[in-house]
This record gives structure tokens, C-alpha cells and sequence, in this order.
């Protein structure tokens, strides 16, 4: 989970997630998601949002990165190159 911190720390925030530490707190919250439908569509879309904000900030990443790329089919310098 130590990788995915900030995320999990969002979802948590955000209501998407519960932190579980046992059995029969897991037995109890898998129950209430069970029973209460009002309870774990809020909980999903809280999920779900944070999920799509992830999505989006990755998309972003990576269109950042790729504009630092060389264009496809540009010439490769050969300045390194052995004769």
C-alpha cells in the first residue's frame, strides 16, 4: 500500500475507502455495504471520483512526457555514434 499512499489517503479521505484492521470489522463493514444500498452507492461514487481524478492527472502526466519526446520519425543524432 506504501506506493499508493496518497492515493489511498484521498480515497479515504473522500469517503471511498474504510481502513479495516481485523476480521470482524471486515465481516461488519462487508455487511453494512450489503444491507444499506444508500451507503455503498455514496461510498462507490466517492470511490469512483477519486479514481477518475487519478485517471485524469495521469493523462496529463504522460501528455506532459510525451511532448518532451522526439517526434516519431525524427532524426537520431549521431554525435555518440561509434565509426
Amino acid at each position: 500500500m506504501e506506493s499508493f499512499q496518497d492515493l489511498f489517503a484521498e480515497m479515504l479521505a473522500a469517503g471511498g475507502a474504510r481502513r479495516i484492521t481485523d476480521a470482524e470489522t471486515l465481516a461488519t463493514e462487508i455487511a453494512n455495504l450489503w444491507r444499506e444500498e444508500p451507503a455503498r452507492t455514496k461510498q462507490l461514487e466517492a470511490a469512483r471520483t477519486v479514481t477518475a481524478q487519478g485517471a485524469d492527472a495521469f493523462a496529463r502526466t504522460l501528455n506532459a512526457i510525451l511532448a518532451l519526446a522526439p517526434a516519431a520519425g525524427a532524426p537520431q543524432s549521431t554525435a555518440n555514434a561509434s565509426a
